[in-house]
């Protein structure tokens, strides 16, 4: 009888025997390449002329290279055939190419072109909508899609093309307890809200928001807070979605007794401010919020009998273990906080809450168990239907169901239906379950959709089982063979022991199978690293060494935490008692978790650890090196070991390459002024020879759940670079400027820091403070006449505020940095100085003239400014701007005036990010985001 081990060696045997894929395969690849070549051409192009070259190659072979003897007989007595299918080979290699380019074209929806009057004047309308699908989100948020949208603007009604994305912050008071029943498919809802279109922020080598929701049909987007205004919801759910909230609301009505006791002090309001605060919520382009971090303390009386209130109160600042039991069940994470999953993240166990292919494994477990039991209790069951597939049939039923329970994401729908491929395979005896499995799940869904392939969890969940064929049957014999030295005296018992029946000792018998057991969770956890780092580090920009918790905490989480609550939730329905005590249960390791990753925060060993994020060169190497090392030592045969070895120098001189051009790229004597999209804020990075950076401002909004150090200037700085600054400088603490530069002043090897003195407000001085206990990194003041930096004749002269600088606002004393070049002026930074500050400046004497001004206060009426125009004489004006700010910066007036002087503009709000390049004996180049002319031409 085959055991489950025995389809992975399978899979990867079956691979280094035939050195290469199937045809199917191949073309599945090219199919893969053609989507991925509409939005990433640089990597996707060699990609594809590699595998063309391969499958040429491999078809000018006489005979060809089959996985077995049997297969190459046929071929050869197949003739022409034979040949004819290994010559149309790269034409239907071309052919998949385009078909993929051509499906991921067509699907690509259209971003708005133009816009509603009341969505340019962000004016208040009455939106109406059916419900599509509700998402709990962290933080008390649910994300609710709305479809057949119409808004009504005085009498005038109007549609609205594509769907909404409406966020819902602490919908509690909507239908009375906390914890009512929500709305749901089916139901229609109006509200009056202003409406947005969905944008994310427009930086190179940055994930767009904007483009992750119009790729699920998404155009527009509004927030509202509480019962909202006028909200009116109308209409029944669909059937489904009561069944599954008369489930939920269940389970949530059996957990407040369990935590009762945990509760510290009741609070007579629903709603109460947490600790924090900035905790307002999310963002977007402005600043508005898209969710707030109230924390919900809600009545903690005994005896409510729904338990709404009390579970509420299970909701505090750093999240509470039995938030946990939600997520689990139903993929509802509304109960857990920001900085909850922050921690989870650094832990690198926060995969663990959002319910993907992991959790149908332990659902496919369980089938496992259920199915040894019945051959346990009927012997003769297997001589009709093996173990393994009488495993898929039990577990089938039980994955239809959690995905059901889940709310059927899109995750959990993949992965459903990977262990569907899986089955098929398993049931058809094919030897190659794991990889066959992922290409056939992989390309079924790109068939349906094909720009799920640029969905961040279908690419890792991929590469995973990927890594699982590739490196498990390699790591799993050396991992295997030191657990044995370490678990054991005994060298004479093996892994051979469990197979052969030998005799030995009931204890031996289960040190060697909890020896195996160990080693293969060690070994997959491994290969799952090992594969996946390259894609980690570029979307997360960190590392963790903190990912062998997975050892403890995922055995824990499959055998003891999971199935305790799922036992709950059946119990529920018959017994509240026992269902409570099942929940106790299971809260005990969670607790645990919890308690140990507040201990090593507190101690400051949970910390990201920021990395370099990889050029595509490098990532290709990387998996080439990786995969042909792997192969190498299991291959059997001179011609696969000689082709092996020539894809990995293949790989290494992949790698060698990026670092390279990072050399030729430090000697050139170029200097280059990035305005990053930041949203309503500003920050800029000045890349000058050697590489050598510095960063001016890192714009902020001050809200929980997004830190814009984090997500926007961090992934910017690091693209291609350490993460490294010579200088950071901040012109002024304003929120909008200073609180981007938090998170790299603290995780980045930082020079120098500077400010212009201003006292920050009490939560900016609040976390300054934090950053000096932390980092012990004080900031100096600068004052005009001062030099940031002065090195092979560049400099970046301080010009503002004068050391005297009075009573003068925080706009008004912001720094004014100006960067020379060989006495030429090349930028004017001119922080949020307004008109008496500007007055100040030109009062000063000083030389202003540079070739490039950004603009000051985001180019604001009240910074209007011919007379420093004309001082500064530029070719370019810059500005950070949010799309479709409530201030409307910049203003129409520094728009008309700024055309009147011939002078370009630039704004992220219409451009994106702006990057002016000046090259040695060359004119200083603008490249923007969007690739188009600003608002003013040249």
């Amino acid at each position: 009888m085959r055991r489950f081990s025995d389809y992975a060696k399978a899979s990867a045997t079956t691979v280094v025997a035939g050195a290469f894929l199937l045809p199917w395969q191949w073309l599945a690849l090219c199919w893969f390449a053609g989507i991925w070549a509409t939005r990433h051409p640089e990597p996707a192009v060699p990609g594809i002329l590699a595998v063309l070259l391969i499958l040429v190659l491999e078809g000018m072979k006489t005979p060809p290279q089959a996985p077995d003897a049997g297969v190459r007989e046929r071929l050869q007595r197949l003739g022409v055939l034979g040949r004819f299918v290994r010559f149309t080979l790269p034409v239907l290699a071309l052919l998949a190419v385009a078909a993929g380019y051509g499906a991921a074209t067509l699907r690509t929806p259209d971003a708005v072109q133009v816009l509603p009057v009341f969505v340019e004047e962000r004016k208040p309308v009455i939106v109406t909508g059916t419900v599509v699908a509700v998402q709990p989100a962290l933080q008390n948020r649910l994300q609710v899609i709305l479809d057949d949208l119409w808004c009504e603007d005085g009498n005038e009604r109007i549609p609205l093309s594509g769907r909404m994305v409406w966020t819902w912050d602490s919908p509690a008071s909507v239908g009375g307890a906390p914890e009512g029943v929500r709305i749901g498919p089916g139901q229609q809802v109006t509200l009056q809200q202003r409406v947005k279109t969905v944008r994310g922020f427009l930086n190179e080598g940055t994930w767009d928001s904007g483009q992750y929701w119009r790729d699920r049909g998404v155009l527009w987007r509004m927030w509202s807070r509480g019962d909202g205004k006028g909200l009116v919801v109308s209409g029944e759910p669909d059937r489904f979605w009561q069944w599954r909230e008369a489930v939920r609301t269940r389970v949530m009505s059996v957990l407040m007794p369990v935590s009762g006791a945990e509760l510290v002090a009741p609070s007579k309001s629903v709603h109460g401010r947490s600790g924090n605060a900035d905790a307002a919520g999310g963002t977007d382009q402005d600043g508005d919020e898209t969710g707030g971090a109230d924390s919900l303390n809600g009545k903690a009386g005994r005896g409510n009998a729904d338990g709404a209130d009390g579970w509420q109160s299970l909701v505090p600042e750093n999240g509470n273990p039995a938030s946990v039991i939600p997520a689990l069940l139903f993929g509802d994470r509304f109960h857990l906080t920001y900085a909850r999953m922050d921690q989870l993240s650094l832990a690198a166990v926060s995969h663990s809450l959002a319910l993907s292919g992991m959790h149908l494994g332990v659902m496919g477990g369980i089938g496992w168990c259920l199915a040894w039991l019945a051959g346990l209790v009927y012997p003769a069951l297997y001589l009709r239907i093996p173990r393994p597939k009488l495993a898929v049939l039990c577990a089938t039923p039980l994955v239809a169901g959690y995905v059901w329970l889940g709310g059927s994401s899109p995750s959990l729908l993949r992965a459903a239906l990977m262990f569907a491929c899986w089955g098929v395979l398993l049931w058809r005896n094919r030897p190659r379950v794991l990889l066959d499995g992922v290409f056939m799940a992989v390309g079924l869904i790109s068939l349906w959709d094909p720009l799920a392939l640029f969905d961040l969890r279908l690419q890792l969940s991929a590469l995973a089982v990927l890594s699982l064929a590739l490196f498990l049957p390699l790591l799993l014999p050396i991992f295997s063979a030191w657990a044995d030295r370490l678990l054991t005296r005994r060298s004479s018992v093996d892994a051979d022991l469990l197979d052969a029946g030998a005799q030995a000792p009931r204890m031996t018998r289960m040190m060697a199978r909890f020896r195996m057991g160990a080693a293969g969770l060690l070994a997959a956890n491994v290969s799952i690293q090992l594969g996946m780092l390259p894609v980690v580090i570029w979307n997360f920009n960190t590392t963790s060494p903190w990912f062998l918790l997975n050892l403890i905490w995922l055995p824990v989480l499959g055998l003891w935490v999971l199935p305790l609550c799922l036992s709950g939730l059946l119990l529920s329905f018959l017994w509240g008692a026992a269902a409570a005590v099942g929940f106790h249960a299971a809260l005990w390791p969670v607790t645990w978790l919890f308690d140990g990753l507040d201990w090593l925060q507190q101690a400051g060993w949970l910390v990201p650890h920021v990395a370099m994020r990889p050029h595509w060169l490098s990532m290709a190497g990387y998996w080439l090196l990786l995969v042909g090392c792997a192969l190498h030592m299991q291959t059997a045969g001179a011609e696969a070991a000689r082709r092996i070895r020539t894809g990995m120098a293949v790989g290494a001189l992949l790698l060698c390459l990026a670092p390279a051009g990072r050399m030729v790229a430090a000697m050139q004597d170029n200097v280059s002024l990035t305005l990053l999209d930041v949203g309503q804020g500003q920050s800029i990075l000045l890349a000058l020879p050697h590489e050598e950076r510095i960063l001016v401002d890192g714009g902020g909004f001050g809200l929980s759940g997004f830190d814009t150090g984090k997500s926007i200037v961090t992934p910017v700085v690091t693209r291609g670079m350490p993460p490294r600054l010579d200088v950071v400088a901040n012109t002024h603490p304003d929120t909008d400027h200073l609180q981007g530069l938090l998170y790299p002043l603290r995780h980045f090897s930082v020079a120098s820091f500077a400010g212009n003195g201003d006292k920050a407000t009490r939560s900016n001085a609040a976390q300054l403070r934090r950053l000096r206990d932390e980092t012990g990194i004080e900031p100096a003041t600068l004052a005009a006449g001062d030099v940031l930096y002065e090195k092979n004749g560049l400099r970046l002269e301080v010009l503002h505020p004068p050391r005297e600088k009075g009573r003068a606002s925080s706009n008004n004393a912001a720094l004014v940095l100006r960067l020379v070049r060989d006495g030429h002026g090349l930028a004017l930074l001119m922080g949020d100085l307004e008109k008496e500050g500007i007055r100040t400046l030109l009062a000063s004497g000083q030389e202003l003239s540079a070739e490039v001004l950004v603009l000051p206060h985001h180019g604001a009426r009240s910074s209007l400014a011919p007379a420093l125009y004309d001082a500064v004489r530029p070719r370019f004006a810059l500005a950070g701007t949010g799309y479709l700010n409530q201030w409307k910066f910049p203003s129409q007036a520094v728009q008309d005036a700024l055309k009147e002087e011939g002078i370009s503009l630039y704004h992220t709000a219409a451009d994106g990010q702006v990057r002016v390049l000046w090259c040695k004996g060359a004119a200083a180049a603008v490249e923007t985001y969007r690739a188009g002319p600003g608002v003013a031409g040249e």
